[in-house]
């Protein structure tokens, strides 16, 4: 059975994940500048290795690389696959 503490670390981590599609669509609509979502990117980056999951970090890694190059759709579609898996 999952303690109370459980169910919260996994909605910080869920809210973390999720943050990724937003800092996205804020470089999209150039409310931000792309550094700060790659910076953000290289920080989850680091926490999921430190964690030892590279299903999570490769996906992340990817984004990384791809910067903005890549469609909205396929940023959510990433992002929710991470929620699902976490």
């Amino acid at each position: 059975m999952r303690s109370k503490g459980d169910a919260m670390d996994k909605e910080k981590i869920i809210s973390q994940i999720y943050k990724i599609l937003l800092l996205y669509e804020d470089v999209i609509d150039k409310k931000i500048a792309l550094q700060d979502y790659l910076s953000y990117l290289d920080r989850m980056y680091v926490y999921w290795v430190g964690a030892d999951r590279k299903d999570i970090y490769n996906v992340i890694k990817g984004l990384r690389v791809l910067e903005e190059n890549v469609e909205h759709q396929t940023v959510k579609s990433m992002v929710f696959h991470l929620i699902h898996i976490v």
